[in-house]
């Protein structure tokens, strides 16, 4: 299974045992092993909604890359339902917030932002 093949399915990433977040999107670095991904709601935070991870992905459900783990949730696990609550209402933001909606909808705007991000780190 491709991680970066996987669009709009359910990834959390474990940043520590007690940080946990949803992925929007994911994308792979080019200028040096590691992942960009994008936090759910990207497009209405206010705060700092895209992330960078070094290092080598390594595994499949789960992967590794820079020590954090990252899996594909599983919707019959009870630990899960938080995040699906939370990830299944940002499905229905895609399709209803108008924000988000246009937003996702650019792909040269998102090609643009992950460009970005790959060169800065250049």
């Amino acid at each position: 299974m491709n991680l970066f093949e996987l669009e709009n399915q359910p990834l959390l990433i474990e940043i520590e045992p007690d940080h946990k977040r949803l992925v929007a999107a994911i994308f792979p670095l080019t200028n040096k092993p590691g992942i960009l991904f994008f936090d759910v709601f990207w497009p209405r935070s206010s705060g700092h909604p895209f992330h960078i991870v070094d290092g080598e992905l390594r595994g499949e459900n789960p992967w590794y890359v820079g020590g954090h783990k990252i899996i594909l949730l599983d919707r019959q696990l009870e630990e899960n339902e938080k995040f699906f609550m939370e990830w299944d209402f940002w499905q229905k933001s895609r399709k209803e917030d108008p924000v988000i909606k246009k937003t996702i909808q650019n792909q040269t705007f998102i090609d643009g932002i992950v460009e970005e991000y790959r060169a800065m780190i250049n």
